[in-house]
């Protein structure tokens, strides 16, 4: 078949175009242009995660992230664990390696008891010593908030039942015309 003119091929075109494209044409007609031909739009609530995040103030330390050290309870020194917070520690009697007797005669360093009472050595004689939980400052980070003095509450969206998805008004969930 010979084309005879440019009008007649452009008619040609037109009708191939038309006849091939005609239902893409269809369906973009019937698609909703709201929900894209999906039937579901992004729930603007929870932003589609399904999930409400709220951000409220710690019910464990009250808001500001630390808590009165629970080693020491706030105090920031802790009872000597050698000496048991009396500052003194009984030792073996140098002078009589124990026995009480130098000897036949009565040790004059421990009186005959074996043993002699020194300033503990690990508190130097305080009793107590700086806490080895908070080093000293009295407080401890939040467990629950991590310091922050903030925790997350996630609840279900109720706008999406969770599902981070609601129905398409515009088509009533169908994503297109029928």
């Amino acid at each position: 078949m010979k084309i005879k003119s440019s009008s007649t091929l452009f008619l040609i075109i037109i009708v191939f175009v038309f006849i091939f494209c005609l239902p893409f044409l269809i369906y973009a007609w019937n698609e909703c242009g709201t929900c894209y031909g999906k039937g579901y739009l992004s729930c603007n609530s929870c932003n589609g995660t399904g999930q409400i995040i709220q951000q409220v103030t710690c019910s464990k330390c009250g808001g500001n992230g630390q808590l009165s050290c629970s080693r020491c309870s706030g105090s920031g020194q802790e009872r000597c664990t050698f000496c048991w917070g009396s500052g003194q520690k009984k030792v073996t009697c140098y002078n009589c390696n124990g026995r009480g007797y130098k000897g036949d005669q009565k040790c004059s360093s421990c009186n005959g008891r074996g043993q002699i009472v020194e300033h503990c050595q690990n508190c130097g004689g305080a009793g107590y010593k700086v806490c080895s939980s908070c080093g000293g400052n009295c407080n401890e980070c939040c467990s629950m908030c991590n310091g922050s003095g903030q925790t997350e509450w996630r609840n279900t969206c109720s706008s999406c039942s969770g599902n981070g998805s609601i129905y398409c008004s515009t088509c009533g969930g169908k994503g297109g015309w029928d």
